[in-house]
């Protein structure tokens, strides 16, 4: 990613919300077997966005990223409802935890980015269903085994079926490439708890259209 003007606490939040969206897409294939085209589509173009001018650039437009931006704000901020079950907030945020942890042992193994890089290209020139395939076995072969392993709980229907397993490594590294966006923008884990009230800040610059 070029340097550009942007806000680097914007960028970080827009990096964190990227995670956070892919971390519950990847949730609910494994809870309730959701599966929607147009996720896909986002997770593809995420990954596929390798030289990006700005962070806002790897998502297209902020639209594709709504449901991660309105993750982190409940998460910072509140409005939580009653029917969203805490055992669910708990296994996203631990799947955050490790994407970030993975993110930031993935940038050091050169290695598994290349083979990344090379898998990522060949996909970006397949139909859709290919470049799933692709980027599946990219990811089994790259980065399933960096620790901490990022293991799902789920419905065992759902995870252990050939047809929905690809598409939960899929959004999984949709999460992991937004983690090394993150660490890229500056990301810094104690920054998400000494400077909460600066994130919170560039999140409500989002939110006012002034941020990306």
């Amino acid at each position: 990613m070029s340097e550009s003007d942007t806000d680097p606490l914007v960028d970080q939040v827009l990096a964190l919300a990227g995670v956070s969206q892919f971390a519950l897409y990847t949730h609910e294939l494994a809870v309730d077997g959701h599966d929607y085209a147009a996720r896909h589509c986002i997770a593809r173009q995420v990954i596929f966005s390798t030289d990006p001018e700005s962070a806002a650039d790897v998502f297209g437009e902020l639209g594709n990223l709504k449901d991660g931006l309105a993750y982190v704000r409940r998460q910072w901020i509140g409005n939580k409802t009653d029917s969203e079950p805490q055992n669910d907030d708990k296994r996203i945020a631990r799947y955050i935890g490790q994407v970030l942890k993975v993110a930031t042992r993935l940038r050091r193994d050169d290695a598994a980015l290349h083979n990344l890089s090379v898998a990522i290209e060949r996909a970006k020139v397949a139909p859709p269903d290919n470049a799933t395939a692709i980027l599946n076995t990219a990811y089994q072969n790259n980065v399933s085994d960096i620790r901490p392993r990022i293991v799902l709980q789920g419905n065992r229907d759902y995870l252990a079926d050939p047809d929905v397993l690809p598409y939960v490594r899929l959004q999984l590294l949709a999460a992991v490439r937004c983690g090394v966006l993150w660490r890229q923008t500056g990301g810094q884990f104690l920054s998400l708890f000494l400077r909460r009230r600066a994130l919170i800040a560039a999140l409500d610059r989002i939110a006012a259209g002034g941020g990306a």
